[in-house]
């Protein structure tokens, strides 16, 4: 569909696949809509892209169809936001879901599983210049970024997110369906710049809980949506 608009203990987020266990996450970003019939399918695709613990999935619900009869439970004006700017970045004149982004370099149809995992595949070539790890207890967390220095001051962002939610639509275009929802994003903030210098940046988890969210990803970003230099992800410990 498209629309035309101008820590004591952690975990490492889903089971660690040992081939790519010393490289960064490759990051995939679907924006999706519960109310779009074309994005079961994709919510599919990163379902099965979140098991793989070499991908930060991310699933990005937006707002801009819930006036065909279902508004989205997780769907955010700020998520929207986040797609009409990769767009413009990519030279498009509008939106459309179900859309994936990967690692802020490529964009596709998010149900053609074919075409996402090859730009997964030609993501880990491409270079990474930030090295990025968490560290923490309870109730908060320091993230160290290290590498090399990027072509300008890049932003470091964090977000958190709920690793599955299951709805049940009601209505609109799919509605009776009970669908599953991987990564969920609850929230997003930008924490500060990154020069290439070693930097600590903290974390307050007490919002980060009370949103719901069980997991925590930073993604360090040539400006605010261009390449992904740099990912890491966390769950938080179930018993917080």
């Amino acid at each position: 569909m498209i629309r035309k608009i101008a820590l004591s203990v952690f975990a490492a987020c889903m089971v660690a696949l040992p081939a790519h266990a010393d490289e960064p996450p490759v990051v995939v970003e679907l924006f999706t809509s519960q109310g779009c019939i074309a994005c079961p399918p994709a919510d599919v695709v990163l379902n099965e892209l979140a098991e793989d613990d070499s991908i930060l999935a991310l699933s990005w619900a937006v707002d801009y169809w819930d006036y065909l009869g279902w508004k989205d439970t997780f769907g955010s004006a700020q998520n929207t936001v986040r797609q009409e700017y990769y767009n413009r970045e990519f030279g498009q004149k509008g939106v459309y879901t179900p859309q994936m982004i990967i690692n802020g370099r490529h964009q596709v149809i998010g149900s053609r599983k074919k075409d996402v995992l090859a730009l997964v595949e030609r993501a880990r070539a491409e270079q990474d210049l930030a090295r990025v790890s968490l560290s923490g207890d309870r109730t908060h967390l320091e993230v160290l970024i290290e590498g090399e220095a990027p072509r300008g001051k890049a932003v470091v962002r964090v977000i958190w997110y709920k690793s599955e939610e299951i709805v049940y639509i009601r209505n609109g275009d799919n509605r009776g369906k009970s669908l599953r929802y991987s990564n969920v994003v609850r929230g997003s903030d930008i924490m500060g710049q990154w020069d290439g210098n070693k930097v600590i940046l903290p974390i307050d988890l007490g919002p980060i809980i009370a949103s719901g969210a069980d997991c925590v990803a930073i993604i360090v970003q040539d400006g605010e949506y261009g390449p992904i230099l740099g990912a890491a992800k966390l769950a938080l410990d179930p018993v917080i």
